[in-house]
């Protein structure tokens, strides 16, 4: 195998980059031993089954068999140290996401509930991975927390409901988020609660594609939401700490909205408190006051696109 090769298969398979690593050493190491066989599974601390498959993938070779002993060989020494210097550079490289501050303003368009904003700041700084579910029904405070934290960097915002269709362990794997949002978590089926419950346990996902199993570990912080707790399993519900919300009262919403509105969508006070005023007599949902406030810029327009959204004045 050439660099790119093994880059490839390293990408395809982390957890095998400490082994090669190891096999590196030992080679160099005992460069200049004339008589030199190789390497053992003791001297890369790895199970026999992991070095049957690099020998079957073909980065490692055995050199040596017997009845007590098997020895190996990379298949290409300089290929694969080149490709563990190119794959450790790219791992510790940061992202611009990485690179980017936890915005200061995060969670300051939420009226009150700062019992629950101070969970999730302690949570966001700690040094290990904590899971927070936000429950209660539409139109409540959960909704515009989810949004917020959908603001973090290196975070990836998922539909428990949509899950099945793209595969959450290829979603994981796609996007390696430090932290990951999911809305309407109740809807997500029961075998991608595995996965979830696995990842928020040891950090540890798998996935099959093109026909080989990967597995790899991921540092992720989960933050949800659910409607209810019935059709979640009862492993994923206990490694949450779960905070408990009510829909928003009218006053509650109007002021949620106009702050929205004016902070993060640019939109002039008096037309925000009237999309606030307005809206709040169909929904106590936010996002479909964000939504509206989007594609009417004027009074008139947020009347017009009300009377369709909701029916009235519709022959």
């Amino acid at each position: 195998m050439d660099k790119f090769e093994v880059l490839e298969y390293l990408n395809q398979h982390p957890e095998y980059a400490r082994v090669l690593k190891l096999a590196v050493q030992h080679e160099e190491k005992n460069a200049s031993e004339p008589h030199y066989l190789g390497w053992t599974w003791a001297d890369v601390r790895a199970f026999a089954g992991t070095l049957n498959k690099l020998v079957v993938d073909g980065l490692v070779e055995v050199t040596y068999d017997s009845a007590n002993f098997t020895n190996y060989k990379l298949t290409n020494l300089e290929a694969t140290k080149e490709a563990l210097q190119e794959f450790e550079n790219l791992r510790e490289k940061p992202t611009p996401e990485e690179k980017a501050e936890i915005p200061a303003n995060l969670f300051d368009v939420i009226v009150g509930y700062d019992q629950v904003k101070e969970l999730f700041w302690d949570a966001i700084k700690s040094d290990m991975p904590c899971h927070i579910l936000l429950v209660g029904p539409p139109a409540s405070a959960k909704s515009m927390f989810l949004l917020e934290l959908s603001r973090l960097p290196n975070s990836h915002f998922a539909l428990g409901g949509q899950t099945s269709k793209v595969g959450l362990a290829d979603e994981i794997f796609d996007y390696s988020p430090k932290y990951l949002i999911i809305d309407e978590l109740d809807d997500m089926p029961a075998d991608e609660q595995s996965v979830l419950k696995s990842l928020m346990w040891s950090g540890v996902v798998a996935r099959r594609k093109h026909r080989i199993r990967q597995k790899e570990t991921f540092k992720t912080w989960v933050f949800a939401g659910s409607n209810k707790l019935e059709k979640l399993s009862d492993p994923v519900k206990s490694r949450f700490m779960k905070v408990h919300f009510h829909p928003y009262t009218f006053e509650q919403f109007k002021e949620v909205v106009v702050a929205v509105l004016t902070r993060r969508e640019n939109i002039d006070q008096k037309l925000a408190e009237y999309i606030a005023e307005t809206v709040g007599k169909h929904t106590r949902d936010p996002r479909e006051a964000i939504n509206l406030a989007r594609v009417a810029k004027t009074e008139e327009k947020v009347n017009k696109y009300v009377a369709l959204i909701w029916g009235e004045n519709q022959k």
